[in-house]
């Protein structure tokens, strides 16, 4: 998501964000999924 004018891109990072969790920072939760927001300036705005 662009900081700047508010531009969304999809991304489809390698690995698995779930499974990259530990137990430990899952609190008990039985996690179902995961979401991932990357924001930044998209090269019209930078």
């Amino acid at each position: 998501v662009c900081s700047g004018c508010g531009t969304v891109r999809d991304v489809h990072p390698a690995g698995d964000a779930l499974g990259d969790l530990p137990e430990t920072e899952r609190f008990g939760f039985t996690v179902g999924s995961v979401e991932i927001t990357y924001r930044g300036l998209c090269p019209a705005c930078a």
